[in-house]
């Protein structure tokens, strides 16, 4: 993540999930001075597009203006409400949503992707099967996902789960000067030893040193046999507004979001997470 998000996009499928997502990336992009962007994709299936040949063009176009009517008439409230630069795009693609929008963020046009959920019973899905992971994997820049009937808020406490990577602390450079939050590093381990120890205070040192310590953050470790039940006490007891973690470890990622885990304990507690992708260090 930049030092300061200057351009925030939040894909729209119409749903309730996704018009809320909306109304928290139009009240961040106000706190943050940022502009935004409301971004709106149909795929063509392409049988479709062979068998209706004599009639799509005309269908597409007007389908395209219908949401277009939509989107600026969003846009337009949110920059009378909230006082931000507000545009949209509408567009079509034989190719799927997430691959579209990785191509549509490529070179760095986007700060951040704001995009919803829709709660509980399809966290799962929302991380490994439908249009939120997929985004997450594709694209380039920092998601944040926002539970639907999120009401947005002033970050104050963030709880950010670390591998130990020094990506990590660079990462949240970004956070603190965006959001101006108090960072909690969390290191989920499922032994407690000496060496366990060692490793913790060493890689602490260095997260200290990269960050030029100062009041804004702090460390913990927990020992957990079940890695999502620790985060979640953790985030209990920070009253966290928001949870970070990275993509680069992919089984730690998904064991920390297996669904049975997921549906038992995120229930009441959901707040928004933000996920990054970043280069081994």
């Amino acid at each position: 993540m930049q030092s300061k998000i200057k351009k925030i996009l939040c894909p729209i499928d119409f749903t309730d999930a996704s018009t809320n997502a909306m109304d928290y990336a139009a009240k961040l992009s106000k706190e943050l001075d940022a502009s935004l962007t409301l971004w709106n994709m149909f795929e063509i299936p392409i049988m479709d597009e062979i068998s209706a040949t004599n009639y799509l063009p005309n269908t597409i176009d007007r389908k395209q203006n219908e949401l277009s009517e939509i989107l600026q008439d969003w846009c337009e409230e949110i920059k009378e409400e909230y006082a931000v630069s507000c545009g949209y795009f509408v567009g079509t693609s034989i190719d799927n949503l997430e691959k579209t929008l990785a191509h549509y963020t490529d070179g760095g046009n986007f700060d951040l992707i704001v995009t919803g959920t829709n709660g509980v019973d399809n966290m799962y899905q929302l991380f490994f099967g439908t249009n939120s992971y997929r985004i997450m994997r594709e694209v380039k820049c920092p998601v944040i996902i926002i539970p639907e009937g999120y009401s947005f808020k002033k970050m104050k406490s963030v709880v950010f789960a670390t591998d130990y990577s020094l990506n990590d602390a660079e990462f949240a450079k970004g956070v603190i000067n965006s959001f101006d939050a108090k960072i909690t590093f969390l290191h989920l381990s499922a032994n407690e030893n000496e060496t366990s120890q060692e490793v913790f205070h060493s890689f602490r040192s260095l997260f200290e040193e990269e960050l030029d310590a100062n009041n804004l953050f702090s460390f913990d470790r927990v020992v957990y046999n079940n890695k999502l039940d620790g985060l979640v006490e953790k985030m209990i007891e920070k009253e966290a507004d928001m949870v970070i973690m990275s993509t680069k470890n992919r089984g730690w990622f998904e064991e920390l979001f297996h669904e049975s885990f997921t549906k038992k304990v995120l229930e009441g507690i959901q707040i928004p997470a933000l996920v990054f992708h970043q280069n081994n260090r």
